[in-house]
């Protein structure tokens, strides 16, 4: 059986144009739908996470600060268990005013301090990392790309999906 955990980030970014010498933040609330795929009471392992993220905008540096999410991960037996995990599932894109969708690349990320990488990418952590533990704290930390502001208003929003699974 292969949890996974589904969390929809979504940004409205109002990105206006400023001559203020201040760099300003625009904090924004992200609300993640989160589902759990192939969920199964019988299954060995389990992720558990909040629902709320805050992240700011920074009009010096053009960027969303670091996303963190911390999560758990939490043996149902109680018993230590050997599991990994993987992100199999990163997508991340920007809509204009007028409705025109392109894909924001060069986020990174890092676990728990590691790197880690979407699985279908050759960067460094795609291929996951294990531990073993029966209720695990782990820490997520989203890095954005330069995101330019412009004259309109633009949406982004994105999808991870965090995957544990048992290693036998």
């Amino acid at each position: 059986m292969r949890p996974y955990q589904f969390i929809h980030l979504s940004i409205l970014c109002f990105c206006l144009v400023g001559h203020n010498a201040n760099a300003t933040q625009i904090p924004k609330t992200f609300t993640p739908a989160v589902t759990i795929f192939k969920d199964n009471n019988m299954g060995d392992i389990e992720i558990i996470g909040k629902r709320d993220y805050v992240s700011s905008y920074d009009t010096k540096s053009q960027t969303f600060k670091p996303l963190h999410i911390d999560f758990e991960v939490k043996s149902r037996s109680g018993d230590n268990v050997n599991y990994s995990l993987t992100l199999p599932v990163s997508q991340h894109y920007c809509i204009n005013s007028t409705g025109e969708s392109e894909a924001l690349n060069g986020l990174s990320f890092t676990l728990d301090g590691q790197p880690f990488a979407p699985k279908d990418s050759d960067e460094a952590g795609h291929d996951g990392q294990t531990f073993t533990g029966s209720d695990d704290q782990h820490h997520l930390e989203v890095r954005y790309p330069t995101l330019p502001q412009t004259g309109n208003n633009q949406q982004c929003y994105g999808t991870l999906g965090l995957s544990a699974e048992m290693v036998l």
